[in-house]
């Protein structure tokens, strides 16, 4: 998630091949939203579920929810993602969604 005063670029999923050594961005929404929760399929590592969150605080209150909030599924190991929307599980103009939590069984 980062730091949740402001927006920022570095909010979203990253995903590391070598050891931790080197990560890159691979599921990014906008700078008001970062990563809530992350489920792998024990059965098949390539499939995984992020719950994203749209969250900001400032001195007079806390807006937690927003339109980039919602579940995406990657079937390749993370490194492209698709909004669940056709399940009604993604964020969006007319479709606020709060923080999220998955988990694969």
């Amino acid at each position: 998630m980062s730091h949740t005063y402001g927006p920022q670029e570095d909010t979203g999923d990253y995903k590391n091949t070598d050891g931790g050594k080197n990560w890159k961005k691979v599921l990014f929404i906008d700078q008001g939203t970062g990563a809530a929760d992350l489920a792998m399929d024990p059965s098949n590592p390539n499939i995984l579920y992020a719950a994203m969150w749209s969250i900001s605080i400032n001195t007079w209150g806390l807006n937690s929810g927003g339109a980039g909030g919602g579940i995406y599924k990657s079937v390749d190991g993370g490194d492209i993602w698709e909004p669940l929307s056709k399940y009604g599980l993604h964020g969006g103009k007319d479709n606020q969604v709060g923080k999220t939590a998955v988990a694969v069984s």
